[in-house]
């Protein structure tokens, strides 16, 4: 829903011109993708994972998110790990990928790939205003 709406405003408004306007779009939701990965992992994960209350709300009781565990510890980028990186639970994994003290780069180089869901994303709200031309 932001990068729709990022699409709608920012390339309808950019003095630059649309097409402008949806390139600078589409690289902002990228970057605030990354950004929101790297805020939750270090600053919740991280700083707030001793917590009991952090621990539960992101569920590392739970089956599936052990399964989540596993895979990220492996060393390297696997299949299995950039494709949980880039399309498991935002919060859960982010967060737990700071309990687990896994590095932030690594995480972060792993979520790259995410332009692939953010792309199509930004361009539906950017064209949308274009529908009438």
């Amino acid at each position: 829903t932001v990068y729709i709406f990022g699409g709608l405003v920012v390339s309808g408004t950019c003095p630059w011109g649309f097409w402008w306007g949806t390139v600078i779009n589409v690289l902002m939701c990228w970057f605030l993708k990354l950004v929101a990965c790297a805020i939750q992992q270090v600053c919740i994960g991280g700083l707030l994972g001793r917590s009991l209350w952090v621990r539960r709300t992101a569920g590392v009781h739970k089956v599936w998110i052990r399964c989540i565990e596993a895979e990220l510890r492996k060393k390297g980028w696997t299949a299995g790990k950039v494709a949980i990186l880039c399309g498991g639970p935002d919060w859960p994994t982010s967060v737990m990928a700071g309990v687990l003290g896994l590095s932030l780069w690594e995480c972060e180089l792993g979520t790259i790939p995410i332009i692939g869901f953010v792309l199509p994303c930004a361009l539906t709200g950017s064209l949308y205003i274009r529908k009438g031309d």
